[in-house]
């Protein structure tokens, strides 16, 4: 996703850091000039939306694109954040 704003919302957006893709439910967030295609907002002057397809493939757990995606032998579908949450969650569930 690309957004083009003034200075004031970008730096509200950028202050969500790398969050703002989970709150967008987006692969990934970029903020430059966008095309004549965008959405432009007709209530937010200057905020205009583009979507674009996210490079790498897409993991099996969370569905978002990324690069990551099969570094991990155990978890070969699965990029490196969710491979992080899942080894944590079987660690929380083995009792010993």
């Amino acid at each position: 996703m690309l957004i083009e704003a003034d200075q004031a919302e970008i730096d509200f957006l950028e202050s969500f850091g790398d969050d703002l893709r989970f709150l967008l439910i987006t692969s990934g967030v970029g903020f430059r000039a966008v095309g004549e295609s965008a959405f432009r907002s007709e209530s937010i002057p200057g905020l205009a939306v583009e979507i674009e397809c996210a490079p790498g493939e897409k993991c099996e757990r969370c569905w978002n694109y990324t690069a990551d995606v099969g570094q991990d032998s155990a978890w070969p579908g699965v990029c490196a954040r969710c491979v992080e949450h899942v080894r944590q969650t079987l660690a929380e569930m083995d009792p010993a």
